[in-house]
């Protein structure tokens, strides 16, 4: 829900840099709403937006296909994968008088050569939203109340999984990938070591 879906650009850019690109005739009912639908074709794929007027605009369902010669992650798709993906069932809340999509149900289909597939579905929700937040009186950024084991998603790299132990990414192995300590934190488990020399 924050706009990026398979792609290393938003999707408002995606469709700015399009091929191709049309809104249909006639408005579309999705769920309580009559929307606009828009088709593109972009060099990651092809697209199908349609766009809730009632709800601020925002996107209320989303189809996304991918083929052979399709741009995605930095390389061209092969012969014989494939990715469909979509985003249905969007709630909306209106916080300061913005609509924000609160809940959605994405859906992800694989294709991959030699006969290999997966379908993984997702339902998606956020419990708040505060819009224009003081991260300093929130204490948005203290790591001390991530619970140990929590999975991490580091974008950059798809497929591989790593957890959260004590303000560090660490990997399957235990390897640290990334570490949110603070500089405190880091000098006196350090220090303390050469304390017992």
């Amino acid at each position: 829900m924050t706009g990026y879906y398979g792609d290393e650009e938003r999707i408002d850019q995606v469709l700015r840099g399009a091929n191709t690109i049309s809104v249909r005739d006639k408005m579309e009912q999705v769920d309580d709403s009559q929307c606009y639908v828009i088709d593109a074709v972009a060099k990651s794929g092809r697209y199908t937006v349609w766009i809730d007027p009632q709800y601020g605009y925002n996107i209320a369902k989303l189809d996304i296909l991918k083929r052979e010669n399709d741009w995605m992650h930095g390389r061209r798709i092969v012969k014989g994968e494939e990715y469909f993906s979509s985003l249905k069932n969007m709630n909306f809340k209106k916080i300061n008088d913005m609509w924000v999509p609160m809940e959605s149900d994405y859906r992800l289909s694989t294709q991959l050569p030699k006969g290999h597939w997966a379908k993984p579905q997702k339902h998606i929700e956020r419990t708040e939203v505060i819009l224009n937040p003081d991260h300093d009186a929130l204490g948005s950024f203290i790591t001390d109340d991530i619970l140990n084991g929590t999975e991490v998603l580091i974008a950059e790299v798809e497929g591989i999984s790593y957890t959260w132990q004590d303000g560090k990414v660490i990997d399957k192995k235990g390897r640290v990938i990334a570490d949110f300590r603070k500089k405190t934190d880091k000098s006196q488990k350090e220090g303390s070591g050469d304390a017992k020399r």
